[in-house]
């Protein structure tokens, strides 16, 4: 068996040694040279015991179980071509070579952590780690699903370019995600996505603020961020709405830098957000704003400036509480209309003004208020998912409502002062009675409402004039709906000759 492998290895070329289902290494050592071929059809390779040194192609339809040492023969040009599952247990020195995964639902696993330089993925289905891995070189996502379940893919290479895709992305679940070493001030892409539940692609951008050496690592968390324990009921009060649909972990593991952190999604499917909440604190959830909206790529996005608090992973889509301002308090004379302005931070859904009545409108935000009396009108703004926001504007009413009853007149037919009559804003009246008494306390005239107390008196008592002299008089008034308090008094009036 020794033999046949070394004789294998010398040649450009051969599809299976002997037919069997299994290449087994026994202890051999094996070269593919720059520009070789080596192809094992439908049948796992076994590097039990012994050494692969692969600078050519190494074409394999089965997995690939690397018990011992598998390198790139200090060479860019190996090729390691699987189809089935990546199984490292040993020791694999990948120099500058490429591990191309193109084959179904293939697993990245084994005992040892693999450190890839290039890692290509194409094919159909999900490519899922059971290890944390690495790779110094290129991720190539393609179209491909990168799960790294509960584990990391460390990309170390800083090159803002060293990741690649088509429609390809990164998903994890709990812990896992994507990491990636930065050493610039560029914008590094974390395409992160999953494929559990609704299909979802929402990526992260990530600026660091210097030059240094960071390491930042990014999961989407496609589910309700509560049933991962971070309820979001659990909020601030300037918080409206959390994101039920999924939420992002921001890390970093490396490095000191705050970053500029850009949050990805779909405004159509994902819901109307204008800032970022992060978990902190209590810990709670708490706006990290203002975030900067913009569109990119074909996607929302909300970017959080010099962040630098990484302590808690979870981020999320987030709506502030809404605020609105009635503006100042106001004056307008009795008859006149003021104008209510409610002043809001962001878009809401309705307003409702009360009390409704004297308003041109009571579901807007910039109604006319005309009121009789003085009234304190307050709006309600509401934003949806059971946000809303108060505030009152008083509207006080100066009404000129004094009455006035003159305490003398003379009723001589000389066209001046002859009749004694009630002056004021007699529109406003709700009941009126006037009674004037002579000494002896007869009553010698009434008014019972307004248009008589207008027409006044003129001096006169069961048709005859009176003599000049001084009389008593009681006034009792009542306004409509309150204007003013009602009125109760007593004086006297000379009639003069």
């Amino acid at each position: 068996m020794k033999s046949c492998l070394l004789s294998i290895c010398f040649f450009i070329s051969i599809s299976v040694c002997f037919a069997q289902a299994l290449f087994y290494n026994n202890g051999a050592q094996m070269f593919m040279n720059p520009g070789s071929v080596m192809i094992v059809k439908t049948a796992s390779v076994d590097n039990h015991i012994g050494r692969i040194d692969n600078a050519g192609n190494f074409i394999i339809e089965g997995d690939f179980i690397n018990s011992d040492v598998a390198t790139g023969n200090t060479n860019s040009t190996g090729i390691y071509d699987v189809f089935g599952n990546w199984v490292n247990n040993a020791n694999f020195n990948a120099d500058e070579s490429t591990v191309l995964l193109g084959g179904t639902n293939q697993l990245i696993t084994g005992s040892q952590k693999t450190t890839f330089y290039n890692l290509y993925l194409s094919g159909n289905g999900v490519k899922t780690q059971t290890i944390d891995a690495k790779v110094d070189g290129t991720l190539d996502l393609s179209n491909a699903e990168l799960a790294t379940d509960i584990y990391e893919m460390l990309v170390s290479n800083a090159n803002t370019n060293a990741i690649l895709r088509n429609a390809g992305f990164v998903s994890s679940l709990q812990t896992g995600g994507l990491s990636r070493s930065t050493n610039s001030t560029n914008t590094y892409l974390y395409p992160t996505g999953s494929s559990v539940g609704t299909i979802r692609y929402r990526p992260v951008e990530i600026i660091p603020t210097t030059n240094a050496d960071n390491t930042y690592g990014v999961r989407l968390a496609n589910v309700d961020a509560t049933s991962e324990t971070f309820d979001r009921n659990i909020k601030e009060n300037e918080l409206c709405e959390i994101n039920p649909l999924f939420y992002h972990h921001v890390h970093r593991t490396n490095g000191a830098d705050a970053a500029t952190i850009s949050f990805f999604y779909n405004n159509a499917t994902d819901g109307d957000w204008t800032t970022i909440a992060h978990w902190q604190n209590l810990p709670q959830w708490e706006d990290i704003g203002p975030a900067t909206a913009s569109v990119a790529s074909g996607f929302d996005v909300l970017t959080v400036s010099s962040w630098n608090s990484f302590s808690n992973i979870p981020y999320a889509l987030a709506k502030p509480a809404p605020t609105v301002f009635a503006e100042r308090d106001t004056q307008i004379l009795l008859g006149d209309g003021a104008p209510l302005n409610a002043v809001v931070n962001q878009n809401v859904n309705t307003y409702t003004w009360s009390p409704s009545i004297d308003l041109s409108c009571n579901d807007c935000p910039n109604p006319t208020a005309s009121p009789e009396i003085t009234t304190l009108y307050t709006v309600t703004v509401n934003q949806g998912s059971g946000c809303s926001a108060i505030d009152s504007v008083l509207v006080e009413v100066i009404a000129n409502l004094n009455l006035y009853l003159p305490n003398a007149f003379s009723p001589n037919k000389d066209g001046n002062n002859d009749i004694l009559k009630l002056y004021g804003d007699m529109d406003r009246i709700f009941t009126l009675n006037l009674i004037i008494f002579n000494r002896w306390g007869e009553k010698v005239f009434e008014a019972a409402d307004t248009t008589s107390a207008i027409q006044g008196w003129d001096g006169t008592y069961m048709g005859k004039l009176l003599d000049p002299g001084v009389f008593a008089y009681q006034l009792a008034v009542t306004y409509k709906r309150g204007i003013k308090n009602p009125i109760k008094e007593k004086g006297s009036i000379t009639l003069i000759r």
